[in-house]
């Protein structure tokens, strides 16, 4: 994700490195989202050499089941 953010990040207001992008399907700035079989990898046509960052569907599927937890809690207190 560092070699991410470092290749196609800018800085923010903060002068700070950023790196912000929804992606769904293929984005204007030329990223990809590609569903392998163990892995979501994010892919960009312009840096092929860059390291693909990607997820494993187990880590998604946490992630998700976290925050629907905690967004179900703060809706019952």
């Amino acid at each position: 994700m560092h070699n991410l953010v470092r290749t196609c990040g800018w800085l923010d207001s903060h002068g700070r490195t950023s790196f912000r992008h929804t992606i769904y399907g293929k984005s204007p700035r030329g990223f990809k989202v590609v569903n392998k079989t163990n892995r979501i990898i994010i892919r960009n046509e312009q840096y092929p050499d860059m390291p693909l960052p990607y997820w494993t569907h187990d880590t998604l599927i946490n992630a998700f089941a976290y925050k629907l937890r905690r967004m179900a809690s703060e809706r019952l207190c």
